[in-house]
Order: structure tokens, then C-alpha cells, then sequence
């Protein structure tokens, strides 16, 4: 594997008064303008020469969003070794496009891999082959109509397990204050050393958790039966398709939590699905947990971005959508997702058991199991 990209959420302290200075350190939720444009490319690929048109408006409609995560900010030491999560994107998106998510559980306490994967699934994927280089861009790689499509997703989502475990190897080595194959973006040279010194030694690689969504999901499910590293996963609203035909070496459920959204899964994918459903424990009687009413966007940021921009026009038109009737809130999905995903994780480490409490606090939006979808 020739390099990785990830961005790292991480634990800090906020600022007693924050200011516009502050501000401007938060992260933009397009790393590049180019993002934009790999985006609306997945649905309008047709439209070729005015794609990038089309991603300058979708920037400024969107008004450019950045999140309350300071690059480079200082990390919060903690006197326990933090737990890790690998997160893997879905078809189309990139390492920021769950920003909320991975900020909550950085926020929890957790360090918080995002990966933007090279396997032609993203979007858009930065590329340098230099700390120094210019970047270089590689997007999506977009299928032709009647393409035979399960060896080109089987083989992605080996990749993409063999970056989420490559991800777990530099972590390691950042654990060690060991640095030299590691570059890190608009941070100087003093801010380096700092995070270098403050995060040795306080990951606790003996709790590492891969989660993923869609496309992701598929790659949690692919890692837990290949990498004992990892010691649960949460996979959401998971896309199958590519581990159909798979016969994984694995038991069910093996702290695996799929947490599906209603308006999304199928009868394919829950046949595909059902191999790896269990009983957890006495308290847990399935590892699937459907969202009622949830769509498939619904763990991503896109809707609560276009919900509060003058985006969202744009975004029904390429298939999103607001609010579903009898269902949660767009803001209320996301924080359902990242409780549900933290309390998993806390059960299966062994660390906090609320798991059950959580879902019964939200049963009228919840429902165990697949034969009772």
C-alpha cells in the first residue's frame, strides 16, 4: 500500500472565550473546492465540462461549512489510554463527510480515524507522493451502465480492510512518537512536536473499534473477521453487496452492531446481512438495529448541511431529502447514531453497559432484528 490519508479527531480543551481567530482554525467541511465537485460527479457525471461550475455553486450555496473541530489544536491528555475507531467512508463520500459523528465521539473520548479511501470508491482522494509535493487529485471512479459490478466492490472492500488495517499500524507507530512516515497537514513544524509528545503513549490500541457506513459498513464487517485487532464494530445502514458472495470466517455476532436505516435496506441486503446476525447477550436479542424512517444519508452530514443552507434545493434534486414523516429530525438522527455507536463500543470493551438503556429510551424509534423488518 503506497500511502493513506486520514483525518485524526482527537480529544481538546475549547477555548475559554472563543474568538474569530478560533474560528478560522475549524475545518471546512470541503477540504478542497474540488470536493464540490466530486460530489455532484457521482449524479451528474453526464454533465461533464460543467461540473465544476455546478460544485462552485454548490460551495457557495452550502456558504463554505466548517465544523468546531480546531486544526491543530492542542490534545487533552488523559490519565487512561484513549480507545480508537477507524472509520471507513461510504460510495462517493470522503474523510469529512461524517464530521459530526467523529467530532461527538472525539469529544467522548476517543481518537477518531476517518479514512479517505484509494480504492477508487471516494469521491475525490489527495494525493502526494512528497510531504512537499503538490496535491494531486484521483476521483471516483464511476461505472458504466451493465458493468458487471460485484468483482470491482468485492475487490474495493479488500482494499478498503487493508487500509483500515494499515490505519491501526500508523496509529501504532504515533503511539510509539514515531512520526517519520507520517505527514501532517496546516499544522507547523512546533505544533508537530507538541501533539508528537502529548499523544505518546495514550492510545490504547488494545481497544480498537472499526466503524463504517454504507459502503463502510461492508468494510467493518470485512475487518472484524480479518483483523483481530479490532475488538467491535459498528456498521452503518451497511451496503453488502460487496461481501455477497464471501464466506467469511466468522462468528456471530462478534460485537458487531449494524445499525440500519429503515428507507434504505432491501431484501438482498438483509439476506446478506442475516449471515452475520446474533444474539449479543441476554440483554441484546439481535446485532440488528433498524432506525424507523431513517434514509440512507441520515448518519452522513449532508442533511443537516443542506437543511441549514440555501443548499438544499440542490440536494432533493440529486435524491436527499429533509425530515421524514414519523420519523426523527435530521439533528435528532445524527445524535441517535453517535450515542447508539458510543454506547456499543463502551459494552463490548467492557467499559460502560448502556447500551440497553439507550435503545429503550428511543424505542418508538427502533426496532431489533431482521425477520421483523
Amino acid at each position: 500500500m503506497s500511502g493513506l490519508l486520514l483525518r485524526l479527531y482527537y480529544p481538546s480543551s475549547a477555548p475559554t472565550t472563543p474568538s474569530s481567530d478560533t474560528v478560522s482554525r475549524w475545518a471546512r467541511w470541503f477540504p478542497l473546492p474540488q470536493y464540490a465537485n466530486g460530489y455532484l460527479r457521482y449524479k451528474f457525471a453526464s454533465m461533464g465540462p460543467l461540473v465544476p461550475l455546478l460544485g462552485r455553486i454548490f460551495v457557495w450555496l452550502s456558504g463554505d461549512p466548517r465544523y468546531p473541530a480546531e486544526e491543530g489544536a492542542r490534545y487533552q491528555r488523559d490519565s487512561n489510554r484513549r480507545p480508537i475507531v477507524v472509520f471507513s467512508h461510504g460510495l462517493a463520500a470522503c474523510r469529512t463527510s461524517y464530521s459530526f459523528l467523529c467530532t461527538d465521539l472525539a469529544s467522548k473520548g476517543y481518537f477518531v480515524a476517518a479514512l479517505e479511501h484509494a480504492d477508487g470508491s471516494a469521491c475525490l482522494r489527495s494525493l502526494k507522493d512528497k510531504k512537499d509535493a503538490e496535491i494531486e487529485f484521483k476521483y471516483q471512479e464511476l461505472l458504466e451502465q451493465g458493468t458487471p459490478e460485484y468483482e470491482i466492490r468485492n475487490r474495493q472492500v479488500k482494499y478498503r480492510a487493508g487500509e483500515a488495517s494499515y490505519a491501526l499500524d500508523i496509529l501504532e507507530e504515533i503511539n510509539q512518537g514515531k512520526l517519520d512516515n507520517t505527514w501532517f497537514q496546516n499544522m507547523v513544524e512546533d505544533e508537530v512536536e507538541t501533539f508528537r509528545s502529548d499523544v505518546k503513549d495514550n492510545m490504547n490500541l488494545d481497544m480498537a473499534v472499526i466503524g463504517g457506513h454504507s459502503f463502510g459498513g461492508a468494510t467493518t464487517t470485512l475487518c472484524l473477521a480479518t483483523d483481530p485487532r479490532f475488538k467491535a464494530g459498528v456498521a452503518l445502514d451497511s451496503w453488502m453487496f460487496p461481501l455477497r458472495e464471501e464466506k467469511l470466517n466468522y462468528t456471530s455476532p462478534g460485537n458487531l452492531l449494524f445499525l440500519n436505516c429503515e428507507k434504505f435496506q432491501g431484501t438482498k441486503n438483509l439476506e446478506t446481512m442475516k449471515t452475520y446476525e446474533g444474539s449479543l447477550d441476554n440483554e441484546v436479542e439481535s446485532n440488528v438495529l433498524t432506525v424507523l424512517n431513517a434514509t440512507h444519508y441520515a448518519p452522513t452530514d449532508i442533511p443537516i448541511i443542506m437543511e441549514g443552507s440555501s443548499a438544499g434545493s440542490l440536494y432533493r434534486m440529486i435524491g436527499g431529502g429533509g425530515d421524514t414523516t414519523g420519523g426523527l429530525s435530521n439533528w435528532d438522527n445524527l445524535l441517535l447514531f453517535s450515542e447508539l455507536f458510543h454506547s456499543w463500543i463502551q459494552k463490548c470493551l467492557g467499559l460502560e453497559n448502556t447500551f440497553v438503556k439507550q435503545v429503550a429510551n428511543q424505542k418508538e424509534y427502533l426496532r431489533y432484528g431482521i425477520d421483523k423488518q
